[in-house]
């Protein structure tokens, strides 16, 4: 999976619902407008159900996750005049299942707050 989930680059140029609607709406109307009302296949009801599984998303979710790494970080600044303290920076290791593909769009029919990783305010 390409770096940079949920970042400002993904909110304003790949919407989940876009990517939704091409990889899996747009591909199965087209296979369904083949039939016409009237004459619908004895096999219908099975290739429906084909059809549907072909479509079916497994949403992505974190399985585990654990500390990856640790290592020395920047020296931050204290209150302290010229005082500064040594940090430690840990990586986290994520074990993902599910569509992971997913998770490099933005999710543009989420609730209202959502904020891009590169705008989000530490406080």
């Amino acid at each position: 999976m390409a770096n940079g989930v949920f970042r400002s680059f993904n909110k304003d140029n790949r919407p989940l619902s876009w990517h939704l609607e091409q990889r899996f709406l747009r591909p199965l109307s087209q296979e369904v407008a083949v039939f016409e009302l009237g004459d619908m296949p004895p096999d219908a009801l099975a290739h429906g159900r084909v059809l549907a599984e072909r479509a079916r998303v497994l949403p992505p979710e974190a399985v585990s996750y654990g500390v990856a790494r640790q290592g020395s970080g920047e020296y931050r600044p204290t209150d302290e005049p010229g005082v500064k303290v040594a940090t430690t920076r840990s990586y986290i290791a994520v074990q993902m299942a599910g569509d992971l593909e997913l998770l490099e769009h933005w999710p543009d029919e989420a609730v209202a707050g959502l904020l891009p990783v590169g705008i989000c305010q530490v406080k």
